[in-house]
């Protein structure tokens, strides 16, 4: 809806009311099959600045109407101000009481224009606020306050499984290009940055803020202090917008495609760190490509058949005999892939030794000794994870260490750029759980056979 902010109502008709209301119906639907999203949650008026108005971005988060229960979605459409006044400039619609059916009206329209500001056409015609207006103007509008032309969008982003209920957008100015920063707050208490790369939004990570019983209800932004506050109906929270530090290495800088942080040569920092004339090197970013492998310097980028100097000190964990165990491989991007060598050798499903679907290696007995590494692999960056060197101690010996202590503090982060695994995707998790598990104790009977029969010299 637009509204004139110095509408003062009509002398005679509409006294009291507004004069200048006027109705379009925001469109955002799905490009392929025009699905549409027409319930807006949440809106969010991005302008550059006062004298720029007319380059005002708006941008909304939608919900269908058609979609109900868990799988229940959400969309992030961009209006620009542009497309928004050439609807209130076209033509109106009216209503046929007799049908209740809206049409166009092709028929000429009072001047000045029924629902415009006062300007000074109009102001030429001794038209100096709305209780000037002519009887005629206003009459035409009580009837005809819908426009109709649709004020059409860009969808950038098309989330399944994830209903979006607020959005807060800065616009930040990188090494390169300046780009807007999304944040989006679900009704599941999950917190998601992304950043709008052309057409589409790429989601940098992805917070779990308030319990999942929680939606999140409203996003205040604080860029001078570079915070932003998100609230629920039990509390408020504090995010920064940016956590450089997260990223140790430069791939890790370069892929997250944060427009906050880049790359120094030495660790990862935040852009308005930069001093091109104090820096001993150039800082790296590249939001669009990601190129990481091109980008980084050699030393940073290393190969898969020797582990770095210093890097991934193998970790010494600690197996009983006859034992199933787990050996955990963090993953900083969701984007990313795992890749396990054992003694420099890639795993291959084996009775002893399978990669589990979370990324976890699954070790079934004692056979498989030696050295097992880790590597992550995402855009051609490779990088090794985790390094771990088991041995075998009796029963009563093995030290009560947790494994889970290498696993970096991270509240749910996650670099994606397709929609956050939801639970949609819980189910098929479990059910290879469930059929693997049905298949485990025949496995593992064999292997502890066979490890029997070695220790007695049976074979």
């Amino acid at each position: 809806a637009r509204i004139c902010k110095g509408d003062e109502g009509g002398e005679r008709v509409l006294q009291q009311r507004w004069t200048s209301f006027l109705k379009a119906q925001l469109l955002c639907s799905r490009p392929d099959d025009g699905f549409p999203f027409n319930v807006l949650q949440d809106v969010f008026t991005l302008s550059p600045s006062p004298q720029d108005w007319r380059d005002t971005l708006f941008y909304g988060v939608f919900t269908s109407q058609w979609h109900r229960g868990t799988t229940e979605g959400s969309a992030v459409c961009v209006f620009t101000m542009k497309d928004v006044q050439r609807v209130f400039n076209g033509l109106y619609k009216e209503v046929n009481r007799e049908t209740q059916q809206w049409y166009t009206v092709t028929h000429p329209v009072p001047i000045p224009r029924p629902g415009a500001c006062i300007t000074n056409s109009a102001r030429e015609r001794k038209i100096n606020s709305s209780l000037q207006l002519p009887d005629r103007v206003l009459n035409f509008l009580k009837d005809h306050f819908l426009m109709d032309g649709q004020v059409r969008s860009r969808m950038l982003l098309l989330q399944p499984q994830a209903r979006y209920q607020r959005v807060a957008v800065h616009r930040v100015p990188g090494l390169h290009h300046t780009y807007d920063v999304l944040f989006l707050g679900t009704g599941d208490g999950r917190l998601h940055k992304a950043v709008s790369v052309g057409p589409r939004v790429h989601i940098i990570e992805e917070l779990q803020i308030f319990s999942s019983g929680q939606p999140v209800q409203n996003l205040l932004l604080d860029t001078h202090r570079g915070l932003l506050y998100a609230a629920s109906h039990s509390g408020v929270v504090q995010v920064p917008m940016a956590n450089c530090s997260l990223y140790r290495s430069c791939g890790d800088c370069l892929l997250a495609r944060d427009p906050y942080c880049a790359w120094s040569g030495s660790s990862c920092k935040h852009v308005s760190l930069y001093q091109p004339e104090l820096a001993a090197r150039p800082w790296i970013q590249d939001i669009e490509g990601a190129s990481a492998k091109d980008l980084c310097s050699a030393s940073s980028v290393v190969s898969l058949s020797f582990v770095p100097t210093g890097e991934k000190p193998c970790e010494q964990v600690q197996f009983q005999p006859n034992t199933v165990n787990t050996l955990a491989c963090p993953l900083l991007s969701n984007l990313a892939t795992r890749l396990w060598l054992h003694n420099g050798a890639p795993v291959n499903a084996s009775a002893s030794c399978h990669v589990l679907p979370t990324g976890d290696l699954l070790l079934v007995g004692t056979q498989q000794l030696g050295e097992f590494q880790c590597w992550s692999l995402e855009e051609g960056f490779q990088q090794l994870v985790a390094s771990y060197c088991p041995e075998v101690v009796e029963d009563g010996v093995a030290d009560q260490t947790d494994q889970g202590g290498n696993v970096p503090v991270i509240i749910s982060t996650s670099r994606v750029s397709a929609p956050a695994g939801g639970r949609a995707s819980w189910g098929a998790d479990k059910s290879w759980a469930r059929t693997q598990l049905l298949d485990l104790s025949g496995l593992y009977q064999a292997v502890a056979t066979q490890e029997d029969s070695v220790s007695s010299g049976e074979i």
